[in-house]
């Protein structure tokens, strides 16, 4: 099941992208919510069978093998991890369901309901990776999809400054998390949690060090959350939310 629950919203955003703008508006946004639905409903099952297994790891295939520095493309649930899951899944689907309704007379109904598969898509990649690295990308990609539905009414130029302004934003953030990651690696040697976290019970650590890396871990959290403070809003329902729009 965990395979799939990445792999549906990725497949929705594919299908949207490519074939949405040749179905009937709703029948595209169905398929879309469900891309996130059935996520949601296959995280619930993972949830029940936590009980019994505290984590479980699936390996994907060998991503990067370079001298002793090894890294699989390996997805992690744990208790933490599952509930992050159904939050995604489960939100995400009442937003792609409000969505059907709320943008029905755009013109780029297909694409905003494509951005929103792929948002989910790295939202997931982000809270089920087992390492650092993985972590890194879907972190990208949810900068990268904040950025393409912040801006996505660009008739408005408020929306397309908004946008910028989280892209240079998210810039920040990665900047500290990129050296925050450096900093990890160089301490543990690896960047799986796992083989993080058991080798801080033994190793002896310079002073402040892990401090200065979840520091500027730190950073880029703050970055991401900055970002949101000063985007334009439409908080009028639709259809009369054509008054935000020039």
């Amino acid at each position: 099941m965990i395979p799939w629950i990445l792999l549906l919203p990725l497949l929705g955003f594919v299908f949207s992208g490519l074939a949405g703008k040749y179905l009937p508006k709703t029948l595209n946004g169905a398929i879309a919510t469900g891309a996130v639905l059935i996520p949601f409903l296959l995280s619930l099952a993972l949830f029940s069978r936590l009980g019994h297994e505290p984590a479980m790891t699936v390996t994907l295939f060998d991503w990067l093998a370079v001298g002793d520095f090894q890294i699989s493309f390996s997805l992690l649930v744990d208790r933490l991890s599952v509930w992050m899951m159904l939050i995604i899944t489960g939100i995400g689907a009442l937003i792609h369901l409000y969505s059907i309704g709320y943008m029905h007379d755009d013109a780029r109904f297909h694409l905003f309901f494509a951005y929103l598969n792929l948002f989910v898509f790295f939202m997931l990649l982000l809270v089920m990776a087992d390492n650092y690295l993985i972590l890194f990308f879907g972190w990208e990609g949810v900068g990268l999809c904040s950025y393409f539905l912040i801006g996505f009414w660009n008739q408005n130029p408020e929306y397309g400054k908004a946008a910028r302004k989280a892209f240079i934003m998210n810039r920040i953030g990665d900047l500290g998390l990129l050296l925050g990651l450096f900093m990890l690696f160089q301490l543990f040697g690896s960047l799986t949690y796992t083989d993080i976290f058991s080798k801080l019970e033994t190793m002896r650590l310079a002073e402040g060090a892990l401090t200065v890396a979840t520091l500027l871990l730190l950073l880029a959290r703050w970055a991401k959350a900055l970002k949101f403070r000063s985007t334009p809003g439409c908080p009028t329902p639709w259809p009369a939310r054509r008054r935000c729009l020039p």
